[in-house]
């Protein structure tokens, strides 16, 4: 990621990356044409459900009294993982021993997916990444 102040790996990092790729995705999804999604009769409602469990738990426990930050990111986690199949973690950030989220052509990959699938209540599942060797 382009001008991170903080170290890889920190949790400053970690917020910094995450909070530039929510606004870049939020003015994405403003700016968008709704009039072209026909994709929404393609969501499994069960699927969207059992996401919106996820999600609204993760953020329950991480940012409880936070009311509009949740919702901020129940709606861009929901738009990356059923609308715009985007990964939920922004693309060239470094999740673990300096190995990064990464595009090769049409496909994103994610060193730790495998290693986070096996949590209960990971989001991962529906993450459009790809895992990694």
């Amino acid at each position: 990621m382009e001008h991170i102040e903080n170290p890889p790996g920190s949790i400053q990092y970690i917020i910094q990356c995450i909070a530039r790729y929510n606004l870049e995705i939020f003015s994405e999804l403003i700016n968008r044409n709704c009039i072209d999604i026909d994709i929404l009769e393609d969501i499994d409602p069960d699927k969207l459900k059992d996401f919106t469990l996820r999600i609204n738990q993760y953020m329950d426990e991480n940012a409880s009294y936070q009311t509009d930050l949740k919702r901020y990111v129940r709606i861009i986690s929901t738009y990356l993982a059923f609308i715009a199949k985007k990964p939920l973690h922004p693309p060239d950030m470094i999740v673990k021993d300096n190995k990064k989220i990464f595009r090769k052509g049409n496909n994103y990959f994610c060193p730790v997916k495998s290693k986070h699938m096996l949590e209960a209540m990971s989001l991962c599942k529906y993450c459009v990444c790809r895992v990694t060797d």
